[in-house]
């Protein structure tokens, strides 16, 4: 059981692995939205701690409104087909009510469903962009790790550079 389990895991990975299109895609998108990010940041016009926060923000609205519209509309349906069916089978003595209760319970569900089957399309958008947020989130990090190791640089020398002018000056003195 847990081999087939595995086998399956390698398998999905190695479809993963070997996507070059949504690779190079990724790929373009990464670079183009930190090349944007890296424009506004050296322009002054974004900060860092602002945006991760706004992101941050807008990726658990994205979630809790899904994941609370998905399982609201599966239980109203299940709840209407439940309790048609049982209303229908009350009424069994009488067959013009049990298939005319039947057939209302099956519309009403049907309803139900596809009323949360367009409202879910919707939140599927609501998804990429929590996807979109992420991926931006990631960005900003790496943006904030490369600046922190370009001023780290930056630091190194000039303290070389201020080490180099006072052993100049203790030599011409």
């Amino acid at each position: 059981m847990k081999i087939n389990r595995i086998k399956s895991f390698e398998i999905m990975f190695l479809e993963h692995i070997n996507d070059k299109d949504d690779y190079n895609e990724m790929y373009s998108l990464y670079y183009s939205i930190k090349k944007a990010y890296m424009d506004k940041i050296n322009n002054g016009e974004v900060d860092i701690k602002i945006e991760k926060v706004r992101l941050e923000r807008d990726v658990n609205i994205s979630r809790n409104l899904s994941v609370t519209n998905y399982m609201s509309f599966a239980l109203l349906g299940i709840t209407v087909l439940t309790s048609g069916i049982i209303s229908a089978t009350q009424y069994n003595s009488l067959l013009n009510n049990y298939f005319y209760i039947l057939t209302l319970t099956v519309i009403m569900f049907v309803s139900i469903m596809f009323a949360g089957y367009s409202i879910s399309k919707d939140f599927l958008g609501g998804d990429k962009k929590s996807g979109l947020y992420k991926l931006c989130l990631r960005i900003l990090e790496d943006i904030e790790c490369e600046l922190e190791e370009k001023n780290a640089i930056d630091n190194k020398i000039n303290f070389a550079q201020e080490i180099d002018k006072k052993t100049e000056d203790s030599i011409f003195l």
